[in-house]
C-alpha cells in the first residue's frame, strides 16, 4: 500500500514541476484519466505563490474513497498561521499512484 514517504515524494515532485513549469514532469505525475486537465503551456507559479508551498506537507490519509484512491491532508504552517488542503492520489492502470487534480 502507499506509504507517506511516497506521498511526500509525489507531492514535492508535483511542486517542482509547478514551480518550473515542467509540463512533461507534471503529466507523468498526473493520473491518465486527468492528464487533459494539465494546462498547455504550463506556466511556472509566480514567486509569491510558490513561496507559500515550501511550508506545506502531506500528513495523513483523510479518506479512502475507493480501493485505489486516497485523499491526504496537506498542512501548510508558517508565521503562526495554518492552512489545510487536500491531495488525492489514485492508482493508475500501470499500478503507479498518481495525482488526481
Amino acid at each position: 500500500d502507499l506509504v507517506l514517504v511516497e506521498v511526500e515524494g509525489t507531492y514535492r515532485a508535483m511542486l517542482e514541476a509547478l514551480l518550473t513549469g515542467d509540463r512533461r514532469a507534471l503529466l507523468r505525475l498526473t493520473h491518465s484519466a486527468r492528464r487533459q486537465l494539465v494546462p498547455d503551456p504550463l506556466l511556472p507559479l509566480p514567486a509569491d505563490e510558490a513561496g507559500q508551498y515550501i511550508f506545506c506537507r502531506p500528513t495523513r490519509p483523510l479518506l479512502r474513497t475507493q480501493e485505489d484512491e486516497i485523499t491526504y491532508l496537506v498542512v501548510c504552517e508558517a508565521a503562526g498561521e495554518r492552512a489545510e488542503q487536500v491531495f488525492t492520489l489514485r492508482r493508475d492502470r500501470d499500478g503507479v499512484w498518481r495525482i488526481i487534480p
